[in-house]
């Protein structure tokens, strides 16, 4: 029903079943997309416990329909509003959606940004090592 109404969808179960939710994480993560899911307890437990790198968006449904009406709430819930980036998302249904902002302070950021103080030092030494600067400009 979300492909039919152009929402570009991956499903991990027709792609990749089986893959660990680590690694879902990380494929949400690296394609910068919202990631689905009505398993309440790991990729909550991943980002906010663990503090693995969140992706797009997190929106856990918790829908108590009957399945028959599962797929037309949750098409409802998505297209109801666009600020899904940056939260952790729980839908109870079209009118029950509570967010939370996802945590910017996960371990990836943390390790990218001491990677590039790290660079940042060496490209002064460098800087200052070789004289990089030309009568007309400044190369580093």
């Amino acid at each position: 029903m979300l492909r039919a109404r152009g929402h570009d969808l991956v499903w991990i179960e027709e792609e990749t079943l089986g893959i660990d939710d680590y690694a879902v994480l990380s494929r949400a993560t690296v394609e910068d997309r919202i990631l689905l899911t009505a398993d309440k307890e790991d990729f909550g437990e991943l980002v906010f416990k663990d503090k693995q790198k969140a992706p797009y968006g997190i929106i856990l449904f918790r829908i108590q329909k009957p399945p028959s009406e599962r797929a037309q709430t949750i098409v409802t819930a998505l297209e109801s509003r666009t600020n899904w980036q940056g939260n952790f998302s729980v839908v109870r249904d079209e009118n029950n959606i509570r967010m939370r902002p996802l945590p910017t302070n996960s371990k990836i950021k943390l390790v990218f940004q001491e990677f590039y103080e790290i660079l940042k030092f060496i490209r002064r030494l460098i800087r200052d090592t070789i004289k990089c600067v030309t009568p007309k400009r400044v190369f580093c």
